[in-house]
């Protein structure tokens, strides 16, 4: 039942399980509870009354978020989404993960929700790259000092994997995703983030896409994802 749920691109596997536990799933008309529930096409399903089916195609954009963009499907404020530079029938696409509203770059959108599953789950660590400047701007002892690792609160240490200084543009690759995880790091070493841009996740990145236009992943790109989940 979770595996039919997140087929259909309503959520992730693991969201689906929320879902079922909450007793928000009918399927045939009775209510239920178990994850495991074997289900097949015949079946309806209902989540919170709304009949769900499998998407039989998996679709794979790759989308350059503007700054001051909500990286969701809807906003209580009324702000711009991602949704908003998607064409209509691309309007069933989730995104995956999170990037801030002021910070912009490469967001993956998707209606497979076992690969969002994988995207965003911290067992298999995707890189992430991030292109940053700050004020004051980073030196080269604040490189070392963030590979080396900083503090950002009590008892939690954070570090990058890559950091390379070019001019006042520090570029640097993480694969853990702490909240304000590249925001933190900075305002340890005194500075305050004015630029935040993601580049890349895995081998899927941003080169030549304008702000706020998308394109379809590539074979190799989504071959490379797939297969670094076991799929």
């Amino acid at each position: 039942l979770n595996r039919y749920i997140a087929s259909s691109g309503l959520c992730s596997r693991r969201n689906a399980d929320q879902l079922i536990l909450a007793g928000r799933v009918f399927v045939d008309g009775t209510l239920e509870t178990n994850p495991g529930t074997m289900v097949t096409l015949q079946n309806i399903v209902k989540v919170d009354g709304k009949i769900i089916k499998p998407v039989e195609e998996k679709v794979y954009i790759a989308l350059n978020k503007p700054k001051l963009v909500i990286t969701s499907k809807s906003d209580e404020q009324g702000r711009n989404t991602v949704m908003d530079f998607l064409p209509e029938k691309f309007l069933h696409l989730n995104p995956v993960g999170r990037l801030d509203f002021d910070s912009s770059g490469l967001v993956i959108m998707t209606n497979d929700g076992e690969l969002a599953n994988f995207l965003t789950h911290p067992k298999f660590s995707f890189p992430k790259t991030y292109q940053v400047r700050a004020n004051p701007p980073f030196e080269r002892e604040d490189v070392d000092a963030i590979l080396s690792g900083v503090q950002i609160a009590e008892d939690v240490w954070v570090r990058a994997d890559k950091a390379i200084l070019s001019g006042e543009v520090l570029t640097l690759t993480i694969h853990e995703g702490k909240y304000h995880h590249i925001k933190r790091m900075a305002e340890s070493l005194g500075k305050k983030v004015c630029f935040l841009r993601r580049v890349a996740i895995g081998p899927v990145k941003i080169d030549g896409l304008l702000s706020g236009q998308w394109r379809m992943l590539t074979d190799k790109e989504l071959l490379a994802l797939l297969e670094k989940t076991g799929r």
